[in-house]
């Protein structure tokens, strides 16, 4: 029979990749709205699975939370701007 302390982290754990996966769905929908992207009105409800993540979390959970998902949002709507300026300085002096 489990006890109350193995009931207790394998709900800290459920709640973990719970709070990840909102945090990954706020990065699809982000990038989905992107400019020139198909669902540019996503961008209205993108923020709301991070919101239900930073939900009765503490304030170092939510600094994480919230950090992670703008580096990596960042990160990876500006994936391509490295290879479009270069290719663009490229066959300009060229």
């Amino acid at each position: 029979m489990p006890s109350d302390r193995q009931h207790t982290t394998v709900r800290r754990f459920l709640s973990l990749i719970v709070r990840v996966l909102l945090v990954a769905s706020t990065l699809v929908l982000g990038l989905l709205s992107l400019p020139g992207g198909r669902w540019p009105l996503l961008a209205l409800v993108s923020l709301l699975p991070l919101g239900l993540a930073l939900h009765n979390s503490s304030r170092t959970e939510c600094f994480i939370y919230a950090y992670v998902c703008a580096f990596l949002g960042w990160i990876a709507s500006t994936g391509g701007l490295i290879g479009g300026l270069s290719s663009n300085i490229y066959h300009r002096f060229s």
